[in-house]
């Protein structure tokens, strides 16, 4: 790979060659839309790495941009993570384990998924869900993807992950919340009695931390026209953009926030 001109040469130049050298054929499980990829505006260090896996072959300004796409945090992880990839030398999942674990550590764990919730005191209400959403709901892009699960009986789950992946080598750092849902016209609340967060770096074995109850507030639209597609708000994103609360379809919110998932 040619050696890009741009503010991230050298390191992110020598991660995309060392990330095409784990394997012939990368892959990825997040199905992402190349139309929302080229939309988010901040990554955190494991979606960076995975913007990275997804460049074409032959852009050599693609690792750039997606080091410019990142949070301050993402670009400090992802600028270490790759020093230590080109200093070792690797090219196969084992080296990265073992010879930048630290780096790698850092990545994950600064890719956690943010939670906007307050803390659930008391028990949590009886749940409320139409019938026409009952089942699974996900969508992704750029490694993170967001699943909703309704069920008949007002209980659900809201998992989110944020992953790498290529070949042997996967990491992500995973969210799930399960409680009873209660689903309004535009807003939709999960009072999450259990919440657990899931992290693996590369290989296994993942670790599993319980989290503290939580009550979490999500706004939703329906499609237009497609019944088996909705609009989901990222409360954590929106938050970023405290004066863009508007509905223009070019506002930060519904650019960068809002992901679209589809029935599974």
């Amino acid at each position: 790979m040619a050696e890009p001109s741009g503010r991230w040469p050298r390191r992110l130049a020598a991660l995309a060659a060392a990330l095409a050298g784990l394997a012939q054929t990368g892959c990825s499980e997040s199905g992402a839309d190349p139309a929302l990829v080229a939309e988010a505006p901040s990554l955190s260090c494991l979606e960076i790495l995975q913007c990275i896996v997804d460049c074409p072959d032959g852009d050599d300004a693609c690792p750039d941009g997606c080091g410019e796409r990142g949070t301050p945090q993402g670009q400090a992880d992802i600028l270490s993570f790759a020093t230590c990839i080109n200093d070792q030398g690797c090219t196969e999942a084992t080296c990265v384990q073992s010879q930048c674990a630290a780096p790698l550590a850092a990545c994950v764990g600064s890719s956690a998924p943010v939670s906007t919730g307050e803390p659930l005191t008391g028990s949590a209400p009886p749940g409320s869900v139409p019938a026409d959403l009952v089942g699974s709901w996900a969508g992704a892009r750029n490694g993170s993807t967001e699943r909703l699960i309704f069920n008949a009986d007002g209980t659900g789950e809201w998992h989110s992950t944020i992953a790498w992946q290529q070949y042997a080598c996967l990491s992500f750092t995973r969210v799930v919340r399960k409680g009873s849902f209660v689903v309004e016209d535009r807003m939709m609340t999960l009072y999450a009695t259990s919440v657990v967060q899931t992290v693996r770096e590369c290989i296994p074995p993942e670790q599993d931390t319980v989290q503290p109850a939580t009550t979490e507030h999500l706004r939703w639209s329906r499609h237009e026209t497609d019944p088996n597609t909705l609009f989901v708000v990222d409360n954590a994103c929106a938050a970023m953009y405290p004066e863009n609360q508007n509905e223009c379809l070019s506002c930060p919110i519904n650019l960068y926030c809002t992901y679209r998932v589809t029935r599974e």
